[in-house]
């Protein structure tokens, strides 16, 4: 009777542990993709007290994956931050690891892999820094990037 006991009580536990750890890490509401892919085409707000910098970090050997990935996120910033790119409150960056030329914004940032950096400076805070290293998970469609990218920026514009 007593090992009867011991066994409903460990799959209580595990059910309990179960429905605690999908309740703390569900999905956030309106987060699916398709919602994502609707949402995709709404403009991000820039608060004007802040500056936005992404940088296309490539390697020495410019691989495809790389330059497609930059010229996709170029591309959607210059869709979604019109106005913001041509008055510098946005801005676009490549870089090469191992070019001379990069190196201050490699040391400043430490960069050391390929992907993408978002940099937001400005409103008297110190520069926040995101490193997207997933973002070459998303090179192979611009759709998924662009939605990637998306909800990476929107977040850095978010956080304080």
């Amino acid at each position: 009777m007593k090992a009867k006991q011991i066994v409903i009580v460990v799959v209580l536990l595990v059910l309990t542990t179960g429905v605690v750890y999908f309740v703390a890490n569900r999905p956030e509401k309106g987060s699916s993709y398709q919602d994502l892919v609707a949402r995709a085409d709404e403009p991000l707000v820039l608060d004007p007290k802040y500056k936005l910098a992404v940088y296309s970090v490539t390697d020495e050997a410019g691989c495809t994956d790389c330059k497609k990935m930059g010229d996709y996120a170029q591309e959607m910033l210059n869709k979604k931050f019109t106005e913001m790119m041509s008055n510098g409150k946005v801005e676009f960056h490549k870089v090469q690891l191992g070019d001379p030329a990069s190196s201050g914004i490699i040391t400043e940032l430490n960069l050391q892999k390929k992907g993408i950096v978002l940099v937001r400076t400005g409103g008297g805070e110190s520069a926040k820094i995101r490193k997207l290293d997933s973002a070459s998970d998303y090179a192979s469609s611009q759709e998924a990037l662009n939605l990637y990218l998306t909800r990476e920026i929107k977040s850095i514009l978010k956080s304080s």
